[in-house]
Parts: C-alpha cells; sequence; structure tokens
C-alpha cells in the first residue's frame, strides 16, 4: 500500500514538473540552410512537451507592400500526405485573412513538415507580422495570444536573425539581441537586427508575463557554416522558453560599433545596409588610420573586436572585401605586440581576456 501511494506521489511530482517545466515557447529560423539542425530542435521539444494540441506561428510578412498589417488563414494547410487543419476557436476578429499570402510566406510553410511530424494532432494558427508595427499595433494580437494560448499550446516564432552584413559584424548583432532576450528587455527586443522584432517582441512579452526564462539550444551562421567571412550571412537561433527551478541572472554583455569617419546614412543603404547601423548598445565615431569599423563586444570574461575596412569615394561608404581587406588585417594585426591578445586573421578579430 505504502508503495502504491509512493508510486502514485512520485508520478504526479514527476508529471507535474513535466507540464510547469516544459517549453511554452520556441524560436526557430525559416532559414532552410538550417533544417536539419531544426528537425533536431523540433523532435527535442517534442520529448519536451507531454501535450501539443496547438501551435501558433508568428513571424515576418515578406512579400507584402502593405508592412502595417497582421495577417492569417483559417483554411487547412496540405502537406504531400496530410493536412494540418485550424483552430477555428482563436479570436481572429481585426485580422486581415489571405489565404494566398500565407500559403506563399517561407516563414511559415518551411517549418510545416517538421511540425506535423512531431506534433501530428496539433492543430495550427498561423500570423505574418508586418514590419512596420509599433507595440501599440501589436496589442491587441497579443491579447488574443495570451487568452488562447494555454499548457497545450506551443507559440512559435518563426525568425531569422542577422541579415546582409559579414559573419563578424553579425554575431556581434546577435550578442546585443541574446543579451535582450536573456534579460527579456521589451526595448532592446524591438531594436535588434533580426527580420521580425515584432514577433521576438511578442513571445518575450509572453515569456515575461508567464514568467518564463530564457535558453539557448543552438547558435548558427551561414558565413561559419560557409567558412566565407565575407558573404551576406544569416544567422539562427534555436531557443525556448520555460519554468525554471532555478533562473540565474546572465553577466551583462555590452556592444558598440566604432566608425572610422561621420557616415550619411540615407546614402548608403545600397552599399553597407540599413541593418549595419543598429542592433547594437551604442555608435561613436572614432578616427583610425586605417579606416576600420569596428565592433567591440564586451563580456564578463572577454572583449571581442572585429574589424570592417571601409571604403570612402565622396559620400559613398562600401566594405572592403577579399584579399584586400586580409591584408590590411593581417598588416594591422602583425603590428600589436600584446602576448595577451588572441588574433583571427580570418574572421578579423582580436579577443582579450578580462583581468581580475
Amino acid at each position: 500500500m505504502v508503495k502504491h501511494v509512493f508510486l502514485a506521489i512520485f508520478t504526479f511530482l514527476c508529471l507535474s514538473s513535466w507540464f510547469c517545466f516544459s517549453p511554452r515557447v520556441v524560436i526557430v529560423p525559416h532559414h532552410n540552410i538550417v533544417a536539419d539542425i531544426r528537425s533536431k530542435f523540433f523532435q527535442k521539444i517534442r520529448f519536451l512537451r507531454p501535450i501539443t494540441k496547438k501551435i501558433v506561428i508568428i513571424g515576418p510578412d515578406h512579400f507584402s507592400i502593405n508592412q502595417k498589417q497582421i495577417s492569417f488563414t483559417d483554411t487547412p494547410w496540405s502537406l504531400s500526405d496530410s493536412q494540418i487543419p485550424y483552430d477555428r476557436s482563436f479570436d481572429s476578429s481585426g485580422i486581415t485573412g489571405n489565404d494566398r499570402l500565407l500559403k506563399n510566406d517561407h516563414t511559415i510553410y518551411n517549418l510545416l513538415p517538421d511540425l506535423k511530424k512531431f506534433f501530428p494532432r496539433a492543430t495550427l494558427v498561423p500570423i505574418l507580422i508586418g514590419q512596420k508595427l509599433s507595440p501599440s499595433d501589436l496589442e491587441p494580437l497579443y491579447q488574443k495570444i495570451n487568452n488562447y494560448c494555454h499548457f497545450d499550446c506551443l507559440l512559435i516564432a518563426s525568425v531569422d536573425f542577422s541579415h546582409y552584413l559579414p559573419a563578424s559584424l553579425a554575431e556581434v548583432h546577435d550578442a546585443f539581441t541574446l543579451s535582450a532576450l536573456q534579460s527579456l528587455n521589451l526595448n532592446k527586443i524591438l531594436s535588434s537586427e533580426v527580420d521580425s522584432p515584432q514577433s521576438l517582441y511578442l513571445v518575450s512579452r509572453f515569456a515575461k508575463d508567464k514568467k518564463l526564462s530564457f535558453s539557448i539550444s543552438n547558435h548558427t551562421n551561414s558565413g561559419v557554416i560557409l567558412k566565407n567571412p565575407d558573404i551576406e550571412t544569416t544567422t539562427h537561433f534555436f531557443a525556448s522558453f520555460s519554468k525554471k527551478f532555478i533562473s540565474l541572472e546572465k553577466p551583462p554583455v555590452s556592444t558598440k560599433l566604432e566608425l572610422p569617419f561621420s557616415i550619411d546614412r540615407s546614402r548608403n543603404l545600397n552599399t553597407l545596409g540599413d541593418r549595419f547601423f543598429y542592433g547594437v548598445d551604442d555608435i561613436s565615431t572614432v578616427s583610425n588610420s586605417n579606416n576600420f569599423a569596428v565592433t567591440v563586444t564586451k563580456s564578463e570574461n572577454t572583449t571581442t573586436q572585429a574589424f570592417f575596412p571601409l571604403l570612402k569615394v565622396g559620400d559613398t561608404v562600401s566594405f572592403i572585401r577579399g584579399d584586400a581587406k586580409t591584408a590590411l588585417i593581417k598588416n594591422y594585426f602583425d603590428s600589436i605586440i600584446d602576448p595577451s591578445v588572441t588574433k583571427d586573421h580570418f574572421w578579423g578579430t582580436l579577443t582579450y581576456e578580462s583581468k581580475n
């Protein structure tokens, strides 16, 4: 008898923990260069969630001219051998229905084979978020999601992170975003260099209201994957929010961009790109003879600088790439004789250990 009571209590505690501490929110990329990693991540999430009856996907609207709208579709999604039904209990009032838009956006459809595989009985509410929506614009949608998404619902942000920048610069922007997600700093999240800050804002606010903690499973960078420091990259987070027995505060990380000269942002959208100018805590002008743009990422234990040679012709500024960039970085790094610094000529970084 005592054994049965003990077993019942043990089972109850295990199931309670499984329910209480299972991931409620996940962040995944829709960029299919990391499709295999995404599939393994969903498999892991499936194991950690005892019940998933509902799935809500939110992510960027890639193709609409009107980027101040929220769109959804209430029709089933047809896959090669099955369908994923829409859940009509979701309150879609005030949201624009646009079946063609949703069905043609990879924000949603790139995730569906894995969702059907690992959550075969779940219904789906797919939502695309315009990229010019303010927090006040998002408030009605947030309330709908908050009222709908309970323990049997998995909330997914389908978001690619840094875009169109050299790999080492993207890493700095990702450090800024990671710090914002870990601290659930909603203002910083809205300033993050990702393809849908609005989607990250919604899931982070949901996590903050539910007192969930952030965990990152993987972080990838297409430039690193392809071993190319100069190509335009896309970066990816595989992360979740869940309850924790003990939630440890992460040490702060600061990021900044130092420009060698003043740059007219409006005149360089086609060369440096708009994303060059945000996604860090601070931007300043610090002249140097090599015309390097320098990023600085400072954590508890290390400070990392990344160097990007710039070419200025009139008001137009562009990245120097290839052999010319390699030579400029090598010449500068070779002039540094500090034995405590770690030099990475290929990625153009210097790393200093913090002194206690």
